[in-house]
């Protein structure tokens, strides 16, 4: 059995919650082992590691270096605030391929100053959402309603 949660997302009276604390009970006698496994958010070195694989540059390189900076602080190092962010450095072309030099190529100190205005991906994401037309909007705001996920159907 593999489970997978937002520590943050549930309560103690949860479903999950208690099936886990019993099978914790139970383990021993039932004879069967309960790994947990906790995950955090990524630390500066990890999210130059991903950035290093997602863009293709070695490992040993220190290209990355000002840019995982950058991409640490917006984002705490939270996995799912990571790839928004480096997402909209993409769609901001912030972050371009470059198909003549076949490598990623980005400008640390341009990224600074545009992504210093908001504090984190957070409020980032916030502003993107503004931008989008009005009607999309007010689809976001009846799908919040329904929960974090629901079928479009």
């Amino acid at each position: 059995i593999v489970a997978c949660y937002r520590s943050n997302e549930i309560h103690d009276d949860h479903i999950m919650v208690k099936k886990i604390q019993g099978l914790r009970e139970n383990c021993a006698q039932d004879n069967f082992d309960l790994t947990e496994i906790e995950i955090g958010n990524f630390d500066e070195a990890s999210v130059q590691t991903i950035l290093n694989v997602v863009l293709n540059i070695d490992s040993e390189s220190s290209r990355t270096i000002g840019l995982s900076k950058i991409c640490h602080k917006r984002t705490l190092g939270n996995p799912f605030f990571l790839k928004s962010f480096v997402q909209m450095l993409q769609q901001e072309n912030l972050l371009e391929f470059n198909l003549g030099l076949l490598e990623w190529k980005w400008d640390d100190k341009k990224i600074e100053e545009v992504t210093a205005v908001t504090a984190n991906v957070v409020e980032m994401i916030q502003e993107r959402v503004q931008k989008m037309p009005n009607k999309v909007r007010q689809l976001l705001d009846i799908a919040a309603c329904l929960g974090n996920s629901f079928d479009e159907k």
